[in-house]
């Protein structure tokens, strides 16, 4: 395109003077400068708005509650790290890489791990991070599929810690489920129950009386009341007199 344009400048040029041609050439390179950055601004904005667009339903899948994180710079990394196991807050760290040359590295060490144990989880194969790293929206569009299986039990299976956000993920104050990390209890898996003392006294035997309801003690007689009489015994002949 640069080179058509100066094709065309060198005829214009023919015949003009220092200060009409100057003007050509200015508003000729000022034309082409504005066109690129449009160009640019307009694939930039088509592949912000794509990956927002794959992120939401990436998210839906694996059940974030913020499904419109990925509209959200930083915030979409946020809950992609927890997802993966990992703190949101490591996606801060590409604000100092101005600072620091380099931070945005350790965020993206971090996303990448974190997409292997979402990939293992879905039942990708290792190689599959690749597509993540490479092309992220194709990762989240393809990992958002509803018919794609999602285990989150495979993080503590893995020895992984469990998700920090969306399914298998311990809400805040939650305490594990019966003396076990959260994460090892599979999803939709109803909790343990306590057995009950007839459950843990064992089978009844044959002839074996089952046992009644436990006795209630005689309440106490309120002040200034006769106790109730009692009944004569079968011994006790209620008509004899001393």
């Amino acid at each position: 395109m640069l080179l058509s344009a100066l094709g065309l400048l060198v005829p214009m040029a023919d015949g003009c003077g220092d200060d009409e041609c100057f003007g050509v050439v200015f508003g000729t390179f000022f034309a082409i400068w504005i066109g690129a950055i449009l160009f640019a601004l307009v694939i930039g904005v088509g592949f912000y708005i794509w990956t927002a667009i794959s992120l939401q339903r990436f998210f839906r899948r694996v059940g974030v509650a913020e499904t419109w994180a990925g509209w959200v710079p930083f915030f979409g990394t946020w809950r992609l790290l927890e997802v993966g196991g990992f703190p949101g807050w490591l996606s801060l760290l590409s604000l100092a890489n101005v600072i620091v040359p380099g931070a945005s590295l350790v965020t993206t060490v971090f996303v990448s791990i974190g997409m292997y144990r979402i990939d293992r989880a879905m039942g990708r194969s290792d190689g599959f991070v690749v597509l993540g790293i490479l092309l992220t929206p194709v990762w989240a569009w393809m990992n958002g599929n509803p018919a794609v299986p999602y285990r989150p039990e495979v993080f503590a299976q893995s020895g992984w810690p469990p998700p920090r956000a969306g399914f298998g993920a311990a809400p805040p104050g939650t305490p594990s489920t019966s003396g076990q990390p959260y994460g090892q209890q599979f999803y939709g898996q109803q909790p343990y129950a306590q057995p009950s003392p007839q459950q843990q006294a064992g089978p009844q035997q044959p002839g074996q009386q089952q046992p009644g309801p436990p006795q209630q003690a005689p309440s106490a007689v309120a002040w200034g009341q006769q106790p109730p009489a009692h009944e004569p015994t079968a011994t006790q002949d209620p008509t004899s007199s001393d």
